[in-house]
């Protein structure tokens, strides 16, 4: 079935995140994102699109500074009030009722609730169809304890319960790990013909 190309992401399940930024009035800014994306390992670099008319790029071309916090099925009810429509320099974060803590590097604060963070200073955007790009490196990057697979070194998915955006109010959570192993041997050389060992 074919479908609009406008509508490629809902091909995507995303995983989502809360990027908090700050208010001129020092308050926090808190909105959910998907598009977001991995860029470098060395320099730690990463990306995501975001609508030049929302807060959060108007607060980052400010100040320059943001934090994706790493969210799961704890939160997944707040997420009617960090998507709504506020004044600028109301905070999403008292609507919905979570809590803030301070960030290790940057000035954006965190939302304490959350399962993990990646601090982030802008180092690039670009204009891109209807979205900006904006790429930040990562100054910090700092997860709760109890999130961490210490045996895969990495997070935790059947604890943090993540979850993914697939269209409009529609998402999906609870991914089951699995392991697949991805290193493929090299194939042996075979003797060339009529040479025998």
């Amino acid at each position: 079935m074919e479908i609009n190309p406008t509508f490629y992401h809902r091909l995507l399940a995303r995983p989502t995140v809360i990027i908090t930024t700050r208010f001129r009035n020092n308050k926090t800014n808190a909105a959910p994102f998907s598009f977001i994306t991995p860029i470098s390992f060395k320099p730690p670099y990463i990306g995501f699109a975001c609508d030049p008319r929302h807060d959060t790029w108007r607060n980052i071309n400010y100040n320059k500074e943001w934090v994706i916090n790493i969210v799961g099925e704890k939160i997944f009810d707040k997420l009617k009030f960090l998507a709504k429509k506020y004044p600028y320099g109301v905070s999403e974060l008292e609507q919905a009722g979570l809590e803030e803590s301070e960030s290790k590097v940057v000035k954006v604060n965190r939302i304490r609730q959350a399962i993990g963070y990646i601090e982030c200073q802008l180092n690039r955007f670009f204009n891109i169809g209807d979205h900006i790009f904006v790429v930040g490196k990562v100054v910090c990057c700092d997860i709760n304890k109890i999130y961490w697979d210490k045996e895969n070194k990495a997070i935790d998915v059947k604890k943090a319960k993540p979850f993914f955006h697939v269209s409009n109010e529609v998402f999906a959570y609870r991914a089951k790990p699995i392991k697949v192993e991805l290193k493929v041997e090299e194939e042996k050389k075979s003797e060339p013909e009529g040479e025998s060992k």
